[in-house]
């Protein structure tokens, strides 16, 4: 072989080893976006910029608030309940427009609640709110986002002699029940990662 068939040749070998590596990386946003497709959420991971400025906005612990963003949705941009409820952190229209009015916008459209910045804005709202009624009892936070802080309120009363967690235990639906569980054990999960602010009973 000449000498000018090996350097055709070994420039032929670089040029199909980088155009390799270009399809390779090529394929990994690629790989993301199938893996949603083939039905694999994505989680809070993507949102956490959008989580952690509105925590600090609004006081409320982020792994609290991305804990709950995937029991709700999984991170599903567009989920939607059975009962109505919308977006990443599955919030009910009426809820939302009542948020919103607080902040001084204008009322979400159904669209608008698929927004992840304005659904986790106003998600992360309604915990510092929740957090702000029930103080430290956790337990009461995390059941008043799934089942509303009326019926809460409720069940606190009727056994004021309980704690928080014996209530819920107690008294919730089983499906609240069940949530706060999911909730508490997500938000430790993300704790450990070395996440911010403060763990479930810590």
């Amino acid at each position: 072989m000449t000498a000018a068939r090996r350097k055709k040749k070994a420039s032929s070998r670089r040029k199909w080893v980088l155009g390799a590596a270009l399809a390779f990386a090529a394929l990994i946003p690629a790989g993301f976006a199938l893996g949603i497709w083939l039905g694999r959420p994505p989680g809070s991971e993507p949102y956490r910029p959008q989580i952690e400025r509105w925590c600090a906005a609004y006081n409320v612990n982020p792994d609290l608030a991305a804990a709950v963003l995937e029991i709700e949705s999984s991170g599903r941009i567009r989920s939607v309940s059975a009962s109505g409820a919308l977006g990443l952190m599955q919030l009910m229209p009426p809820t939302a427009e009542e948020l919103a009015r607080e902040l001084g916008l204008a009322p979400p459209s159904r669209e608008d609640l698929f927004d992840p910045e304005l659904n986790i804005r106003l998600g992360v709202l309604y915990l510092a709110k929740l957090r702000a009624r029930f103080g430290d009892e956790r337990e009461f936070t995390i059941a008043a986002y799934h089942a509303g802080p009326t019926r809460v309120e409720a069940w606190r009363r009727r056994r004021a002699d309980l704690s928080a967690a014996e209530v819920i235990e107690e008294l919730a639906f089983p499906e609240t029940r069940a949530y706060v569980k999911k909730v508490l054990a997500r938000w430790k999960e993300l704790a450990a990662r070395g996440r911010t602010g403060a763990r479930p009973g810590g």
